[in-house]
């Protein structure tokens, strides 16, 4: 275009209005290749080689999560709540607590009956690390917004947990990416300890 009818239409910019995600920019605006995986991508990977695979401690509940979970993209605390509302079908819901429970008492590793499947998958990786506690913040953060930002009406301490993580991360992307490599990480160690050959 001649640069007078460049300045023209300069003049009509006007700043974003909606986020874009960094491999968008990285690969549609620049033109390179993207040379890293988004979180979310990190996660399902090892949950598609977990379904592949046939792990006994680990099942998939409905094939259509994996293409449903998807990371938010908006303000709408009802699109990060579904988010992790699905995050948790996914990932949570397809841990088999019986086999965990066997895995446990084969290492002769104490737990109560009434332990629920974060506890005591933190209870394997911590006999599996020599004792040494390990906590899996990010599946806790994930069953923890499950439960109040999706899985009840709202209510102020929903309401908190939304301001919270736009105070910390500045959107509800940020949110959800920052949780999600925290999952990739957890599920890394939950494989390793898991991982017997079965």
């Amino acid at each position: 275009l001649p640069y007078a009818e460049q300045l023209q239409w300069y003049s009509f910019n006007e700043p974003p209005k909606a986020s874009i995600s960094e491999r968008a920019v990285i690969n549609d605006f620049k033109g390179e290749w993207v040379s890293f995986v988004q979180p979310l991508q990190k996660v399902l990977s090892i949950i598609q080689r977990w379904r592949d695979s046939k792990t006994t401690w680990w099942t998939l509940r409905d094939e259509r999560l994996i293409e449903r979970v998807n990371t938010p993209l908006t303000a709408s605390r009802d699109e990060w709540a579904e988010a992790y509302m699905d995050l948790a079908k996914l990932v949570v819901e397809g841990f088999e607590t019986k086999t965990i429970r066997a895995r446990l008492d084969e290492l002769r590793v104490e737990y109560s009956k009434e332990d629920k499947t974060i506890i005591l998958l933190e209870t394997l990786l911590s006999a599996r690390m020599g004792g040494q506690i390990q906590k899996l913040d990010g599946l806790r953060t994930v069953q923890l917004l499950r439960s109040k930002a999706k899985g009840h009406a709202g209510g102020s301490e929903a309401e908190q947990l939304a301001q919270d993580a736009l105070m910390e991360h500045e959107s509800f992307t940020n949110h959800f990416n920052d949780v999600c490599a925290q999952v990739a990480d957890e599920l890394e160690a939950i494989e390793k300890a898991c991982d017997d050959g079965h």
